[in-house]
């Protein structure tokens, strides 16, 4: 314990204050914080560009707002049931293929290296 003692009172107070305030919405004790609006555009133009390029200056801004509220509703969330996931997934038969080619190659090989003398 005498590592951290006075750490706490080293902080400064306005730091102290911010960190709170912050546990408070991390930990939804005070609401919640969601990003309202995104705006991104290179430095001197007012709109936005389809791609940017490594060293483009950019002017990024986001609104941040603050949901308060006393009830928040739960969704209920289940897991999928056993029989409502697909059984063989079509975009993977390469995969299966090349499984199964596999295992069939590997028994081959042992069959020929085990029992050829």
């Amino acid at each position: 314990m005498r590592l951290f003692r006075g750490v706490a009172h080293s902080l400064n107070p306005s730091n102290n204050l911010f960190v709170t305030e912050l546990s408070k919405w991390v930990f939804h004790e005070r609401g919640h914080l969601k990003a309202g609006s995104l705006v991104h555009h290179r430095v001197g133009e007012a709109d936005e560009p389809a791609i940017y390029r490594i060293k483009d200056d950019l002017e990024f801004s986001v609104e941040i707002l603050e949901w308060v509220t006393e009830e928040l509703g739960t969704i209920p969330v289940r897991p999928y049931r056993h029989n409502e996931y697909e059984r063989f997934i079509p975009t993977a038969y390469p995969y299966y293929g090349a499984c199964f080619t596999t295992m069939a190659g590997f028994f081959v090989f042992s069959f020929v290296y085990l029992y050829h003398k």
